[in-house]
């Protein structure tokens, strides 16, 4: 029975983030003629503004911070948009390109991890779908021991990165954004500016807690 709310706990806080962001995303997306410009609008001026070395992405599949590229992607909608997800996406984008830019010590802490915490999920993958393959051979029964352990690994480390990145999204959200943002749009719209920051930046915190639920599920599976 605890097993069974395990896994339901795991699925709500897998599935209640998504829905919540997309939820507000679309709620502020949109056109909003009180606004001065669109997403890709206020980004080119926030880089001119603050002289940041990076180039803008227009029409990117999602909307991030290369720090490789030093490049500032943004989705059609956002770029093209005069709403208030389209602005506060766009600002918070261009806070990442800040942060590296000063050489913010967490947001290099987790650039110097990445590649790393990208390698052991990488081995992990490959040890599980090896495992996958050989488990039903006879003799390999150990198998599943470690194909549990390398899930354990696999959640261990995207806990880490996610409780790396949760402190570089806040501070893009609410540090730096969204004192911005108070600068560009009426006063009367901070308010939904900050509930699109702040569903993009707490998503990471639930993603955090469903790692949490996860290693607890396959720890479990591991003493049975």
């Amino acid at each position: 029975m605890i097993f069974l709310l395990f896994i339901g706990v795991f699925v709500l806080l897998m599935m209640l983030p998504q829905w919540l962001v997309k939820r507000r995303m679309k709620k502020y997306h949109q056109i909003d003629d009180s606004l001065e410009g669109t997403g890709g609008e206020l980004a080119r001026h926030l880089i001119d503004r603050f002289q940041l070395p990076v180039k803008i992405k227009p029409g990117a599949p999602a909307d991030y911070y290369d720090p490789q590229a030093k490049l500032v992607a943004l989705s059609q909608e956002n770029y093209k948009n005069r709403s208030i997800t389209a602005i506060a996406v766009a600002a918070h984008e261009v806070s990442h390109a800040m942060q590296d830019q000063k050489g913010w010590t967490p947001f290099v802490l987790r650039q110097q991890w990445a590649p790393v915490i990208a390698m052991i999920q990488s081995i992990t993958a490959m040890v599980t779908s090896v495992g996958t393959l050989l488990i039903w051979l006879p003799g390999m029964a150990i198998l599943w021991r470690l194909m549990i352990i390398a899930l354990i690994i696999a959640g261990v480390t995207r806990l880490l990165f996610h409780l790396l990145t949760l402190p570089v999204e806040i501070h893009a959200s609410y540090k730096l954004a969204l004192p911005l943002l108070a600068e560009y749009i009426p006063q009367e719209k901070l308010g939904q500016a900050r509930k699109v920051l702040q569903a993009a930046a707490y998503t990471y915190v639930a993603q955090a807690m469903a790692d949490f639920v996860n290693i607890g599920i396959w720890l479990r599976l591991l003493r049975r």
